[in-house]
């Protein structure tokens, strides 16, 4: 496997996976070394950056599935919503509050104590429209429930992880 990855990158999909060291993604997808792009953010932000390894990863290396890997009870949601201020991290989570404002019609009280108001934050929070179009066009055809199947064209799946 090493050999194969030393001559190349082919990978089978790009990842957007949040910032979390105990979620392993490469073996959640059952994946080896040159099988997937991951990147990973709090949040599952996408900024310039990301949307650039996105584009190399599906245009330049072969890529034909981006999978928005989320999860339950975010840490950087609930920051988010708790409206921390944090140095830096202030930037990042000022870009979930479009999600927050989303999520305004969820019954109770609009704080972490509501899960329901979490997970819709959460759910609102899969960053998919910020993809540029065209990338969308070529590279987000259908939705899955699923990331792992025999690909012919490119797909998108939104896997919220518990």
């Amino acid at each position: 496997m090493m050999h194969k990855a030393v001559q190349g990158q082919y990978p089978e999909a790009f990842i957007l996976a949040f910032m979390d060291s105990r979620v392993p993604v490469e073996e959640i997808f059952d994946a080896g070394i040159g099988d997937l792009f991951v990147g990973r953010l709090a949040g599952n932000i996408i900024d310039e950056d990301i949307l650039a390894s996105i584009e190399y990863g599906c245009k330049l290396a072969g890529a034909k599935l981006i999978v928005v890997l989320g999860h339950e009870s975010c840490g950087a949601v609930k920051t988010a919503i708790e409206k921390e201020k944090l140095g830096s991290v202030t930037t990042l989570l000022a870009k979930i509050q479009l999600a927050i404002h989303a999520s305004m019609n969820v019954a109770g009280e609009h704080n972490t104590e509501n899960h329901d108001f979490v997970a819709a934050v959460v759910q609102n929070n899969i960053p998919i429209p910020s993809i540029p179009s065209d990338l969308k066009a070529r590279y987000l055809k259908k939705w899955m429930t699923t990331a792992r199947s025999e690909l012919s064209e490119p797909t998108t799946a939104c896997i919220p992880e518990k």
